[in-house]
């Protein structure tokens, strides 16, 4: 079979071996479920050794995804942000976590480490989408947006994995039987055929993946609630401005576990104190964490922090810095009462705000008494 001048090949493959988790499966499975029977998509992010492309996660357009009987879009600014919330968690793994050698796609990873062999750079190796009906290849629209991809100087590819999905319902009752040349099946309702191609070749290769258990590659965190509920989110912080504070936010591991936390720097010019507010990745199921300083300790955080590399770098962020290091690895001066017990903070549920929070320190006094 040729498409656009270029001939779908199975047999004679030399090219890397693609491995894939079982966790990717469910994940494709459950997005093509969800939106049958108009086409629908995610991008697939991993990483390239010498032999091999290990896929790792896939990466949703929560917000922008264009869905239609024939017709999918993807590439929305919230797709950025998730693929750089698990290139942030990626490379704060491999910093944090220690290596073991030796690793196999047969290879147990405990969580809290990462496989010498698969510490590499995260990047977008491909993307899957569903077909309606029958099509199980590629369609001609589909290689003129990959050739698309490869002629981009921008996106520096020279390879992708772009695997089908259909419904396997279709096919059977067209041809009487299950089709042989299908990849991977999902029981009987879903088969999944992937296909590799490579920039100036003029072979589409139809390949075999890997599956591999989920124990047997690196854990991934879950997505985070700010990008997984940006109406929450957007909410969120749209309330604590609307009360006259100044709110900057970042994203950073600042303990001992893997998720990555979602910090917000919340001040006022009435205030002599600033606050911090910790989110967990899955908030509002796991509580905030109030911690309030001075600005003077804030003044004397940052100047203590500020290295000559860190200098082109916010108050913010040289203040959280230094405070992952005073608590993660015991470094430095934490200063004084900044994780003081306030158990006078009232019981919580999944419905309060953050701004509730805030509102309750400001009525008490908390964020205004002793000196600045």
């Amino acid at each position: 079979m040729w498409l656009l001048g270029r001939q779908v090949k199975s047999e004679g493959y030399s090219g890397p071996e693609i491995i894939v988790p079982r966790r990717v499966f469910d994940m494709i499975a459950r997005e093509a479920q969800a939106h049958e029977p108009t086409e629908t998509g995610q991008a697939l992010l991993g990483i390239r050794t010498p032999t091999q492309i290990v896929i790792l996660v896939t990466v949703p357009d929560l917000t922008d995804t264009i869905r239609q009987a024939a017709y999918f879009k993807q590439g929305g600014s919230d797709q950025v942000e998730i693929f750089h919330w698990h290139e942030k968690h990626w490379k704060a793994m491999i910093a944090d976590t220690p290596p073991m050698s030796g690793w196999t796609p047969t290879t147990v990873v405990p969580k809290g480490t990462t496989p010498a062999e698969l510490r590499l750079e995260l990047y977008h190796v491909g993307d899957w989408h569903k077909h309606p009906g029958q099509l199980k290849i590629l369609s001609t629209t589909d290689i003129g947006t990959i050739d698309g991809l490869f002629a981009d100087p921008e996106n520096r590819l020279s390879e992708y994995v772009a695997p089908i999905i259909t419904a396997s319902y279709y096919n059977q009752a067209l041809l009487g039987e299950r089709d042989a040349e299908v990849t991977y099946r999902f029981g009987t309702e879903l088969q999944l055929n992937w296909y590799y191609l490579t920039k100036g070749e003029s072979i589409i290769w139809h390949v075999k993946p890997t599956v591999v258990a989920d124990k047997c590659l690196p854990w991934f965190p879950p997505l985070p609630w700010h990008l997984n509920d940006l109406e929450r989110f957007q909410y969120e912080l749209g309330q604590l401005q609307s009360e006259g504070h100044t709110v900057r936010w970042t994203v950073r591991q600042m303990d001992r576990d893997l998720e990555m936390e979602i910090i917000f720097a919340v001040d006022n010019p009435a205030w002599t104190k600033r606050l911090l507010i910790t989110t967990d990745f899955d908030y509002p199921k796991s509580p905030p964490r109030i911690q309030i300083f001075s600005k003077a300790q804030l003044v004397a955080a940052t100047t203590s922090a500020v290295t000559p590399v860190k200098r082109r770098r916010s108050r913010l962020d040289a203040f959280l810095d230094w405070l992952e290091q005073a608590l993660y690895y015991g470094e430095g001066d934490t200063p004084a009462n900044l994780f003081a017990p306030r158990n006078n903070l009232p019981d919580r549920s999944e419905e309060t705000l953050l701004a509730d929070l805030v509102a309750d320190l400001v009525i008490k006094g908390d964020l205004t008494n002793g000196k600045s």
